[in-house]
């Protein structure tokens, strides 16, 4: 049979009467206080779950911020779209007066418009939205096309796509954990290459009074047109 000493007895009783003592002063900390403990040794499992929760309510923020930032970047890209679709009702006018009018006088007094216009659709390629260029791929630092507008004569299908300066990847996001999403156009897209040859070439074909090149412009303008309603839909 053990024999339980005095002083064993003493420091169990003590240790008690610690234990309690110290509950005491829990309960009575977490009925002032209205918190469930002083340190976070006390909720460490809570701690634990309120630090992932943390984290997680981080990761969606940025989340959701990255989905708002593609949205008004689309929403920009969706207006771009949108004035180029405005520029080919105003070349319509042009070259349907052009090819209608056998004056070269008259055909060369249209020219200027139809300048100004693939002046117009190179400034709208290098649309910029937050500091990037909306058309230029994943390159967005680089404008999606070079130099000015000049009146050439039509360069033959398919449309060469060498005046876009960006690249064919993309804008990606992340959505969520391990998910990407890709979005936007860029600038190779065959609606601005038959953008482009159209109204260079109808420029051209006005300039020289040359009744083809007007055709061809009018060809592509056309096939631009089915495009960019693709585009928007």
């Amino acid at each position: 049979m053990t024999r339980v000493t005095t002083n064993q007895q003493n420091e169990t009783s003590l240790r008690q009467l610690q234990n309690a003592n110290q509950r005491l002063a829990e309960a009575s900390f977490q009925i002032t206080t209205g918190q469930k403990a002083q340190r976070l040794s006390g909720i460490s499992e809570s701690a634990f779950s309120l630090l992932s929760l943390r984290d997680v309510s981080s990761n969606n923020e940025t989340y959701i911020n990255n989905i708002d930032t593609a949205t008004s970047r689309l929403r920009a890209t969706e207006t771009a779209v949108s004035q180029f679709t405005d520029l080919l009702t105003q070349a319509a006018q042009v070259y349907t007066v052009g090819r209608n009018e056998n004056s070269a006088d008259t055909r060369a007094a249209l020219a200027p418009e139809a300048q100004a216009l693939a002046e117009s659709f190179y400034s709208i390629l290098n649309t910029e939205f937050d500091g990037q260029y909306i058309f230029s791929g994943s390159n967005g630092g680089t404008p999606a096309i070079a130099g000015s507008a000049t009146a050439t004569a039509h360069p033959g299908d398919p449309l060469p796509t060498d005046f876009y300066e960006g690249d064919s990847r993309l804008q990606q996001i992340i959505t969520g954990p391990g998910t990407t999403q890709s979005y936007g156009i860029t600038g190779d897209n065959p609606a601005f290459a038959g953008l482009r040859a159209g109204l260079e070439a109808l420029t051209f074909g006005l300039q020289t009074n040359d009744i083809t090149e007007i055709d061809n412009a009018i060809a592509s303008l056309e096939g631009a047109q089915d495009e960019l309603s693709s585009l928007l839909g």
